[in-house]
């Protein structure tokens, strides 16, 4: 008998560290990444952000306990004081003059009222703010950008795959990226809480965890050693039938724009469904008659004014969309 528990115990000594590791989930195992969905947010810029000195993870996780302590208040962020509350200073940039033969001011843009909606081929961006309309959408044909002014709208068409400019992915606002969390990662204990290290190159992306929870609450990225943008995750709320992790009222952006001054959004999250499937119809580009469209497949693209209703523009490649679009006007 003695012998047969040496045997376990040995077996239990060589078996159990592989049980520790299958008992602790990877990142992309534990943290969901939602594939469909629909959000409403409200996006706040805020020009600059005077004085932070933040340079580690330590000061990033200080500036968010001191954030959390005042009211998640959706007014005091519509007009650009809730940061001044935690007693955090900052100022709007000084507008840009107007470009010669311009017509009208140049305006500030305070904030956009911007609704998304997602599935795993296609992504739709609508913001606005008065009665400027922004659009981005990505689809398996193309990408596309449109700028709606009171007098016209205009739609830049893109190769599939083009950059263009930042969209509100769930990747961007709440940092749940599968390529992200497939990479390596260590992990270090900080206030009792896990903070995963994942490294790309030169570059170190720290995520501060909540307990066992789905739960993330700030992501700073570091290069040499030094925060270069990070965002705190505020107002945790815990799972429920529409959203499946813990999911922010808020959170806030900072970029380094200075040595001792950042760049930062906040973005309020008035709604949020990821269990719900999408409307098809929230995913088409509608194009009107008399729009401007501007193929962008060309190293000098040809603006065209738009002779009939499109109803779904990302269903076309630009190459395709051009050549429908002069056949419909050598017909007339």
């Amino acid at each position: 008998m003695p012998q047969n528990c040496t045997v376990l115990s040995l077996v239990w000594l060589l078996v159990s560290p592989f049980i520790l590791w299958a008992e602790k989930p990877s990142p992309e195992a534990r943290f969901k990444m939602p594939t469909q969905g629909h959000m409403e947010v409200l996006m706040v810029p805020i020009d600059r952000v005077h004085h932070l000195q933040i340079e580690t993870l330590e000061d990033v996780l200080e500036l968010r306990e001191k954030l959390q302590k005042v009211p998640l208040d959706r007014k005091a962020i519509l007009e650009k004081t809730w940061l001044q509350k935690a007693g955090i200073t900052t100022s709007e940039a000084p507008l840009p003059a107007p470009p010669p033969r311009a017509v009208g001011k140049v305006r500030r843009f305070d904030w956009w009222q911007t609704t998304v909606d997602f599935n795993e081929t296609h992504f739709v961006e609508r913001c606005q703010f008065e009665e400027i309309r922004r659009l981005k959408a990505i689809a398996p044909a193309c990408s596309i950008e449109q700028q709606s002014h009171p007098t016209c709208d205009y739609f830049d068409h893109l190769v599939a795959g083009s950059n263009g400019s930042a969209r509100l992915t769930v990747d961007h606002l709440l940092m749940r990226g599968r390529n992200a969390f497939a990479r390596p990662y260590g992990s270090v204990i900080v206030d009792q809480d896990e903070v995963l290290r994942i490294h790309t190159g030169e570059v170190e992306t720290c995520f501060k965890t909540q307990g066992e929870d789905d739960a993330i609450e700030a992501v700073a990225r570091l290069s040499n050693g030094k925060v270069r943008d990070f965002s705190l995750q505020l107002g945790l709320q815990p799972p429920s039938e529409l959203v499946s992790f813990w999911l922010p009222q808020v959170v806030v952006k900072f970029r380094t724009a200075d040595r001792d001054q950042h760049r930062a959004t906040v973005y309020y999250i008035d709604q949020a469904d990821f269990q719900t499937e999408v409307d098809p119809l929230r995913l088409q580009v509608p194009m009107k008659k008399g729009s401007v469209y501007i193929p962008r497949d060309e190293a000098r693209p040809n603006a065209m004014s738009v002779p009939v209703d499109i109803e779904d523009l990302s269903i076309f490649t630009p190459a395709q969309a051009k050549q429908l679009l002069q056949t419909i006007q050598r017909g007339r």
